[in-house]
């Protein structure tokens, strides 16, 4: 196996944001991996989707996390998970990082 796919192989991972790198890296990651989505506003077509993996602010909070993927246009420290993501710094990454 591929060293980088050692990384997110059978991890536990928030995706935080649901534009169209969200939805790649949620396509790639879930079929090795227990994904969990969150995204501030959600469209309503996109929710049928993510209908299992779709978690909310209390969820996320009671929930450990391997990795955060954050989307390239949410900044960490003004979004609506900012204290949770200041207490992770260190267990966040970017699309780029998984590819």
């Amino acid at each position: 196996m591929h060293e980088l796919k050692k990384i997110f192989f059978k991890k536990k991972i928030l995706i935080y944001g649901l534009s169209l790198t969200g939805i790649s890296t949620f396509d790639y990651l879930r079929k090795t991996n227990f994904v969990s989505v969150y995204d501030d506003v959600v469209e309503k077509t996109k929710i049928k989707k993510f209908k299992n993996h779709n978690v909310n602010k209390i969820q996320i909070l009671k929930t450990t996390f391997d990795y955060i993927v954050i989307s390239p246009g949410i900044n960490y420290k003004k979004c609506g998970l900012k204290s949770f993501l200041s207490k992770n710094k260190k267990k966040i990454c970017t699309d780029l990082d998984v590819f």
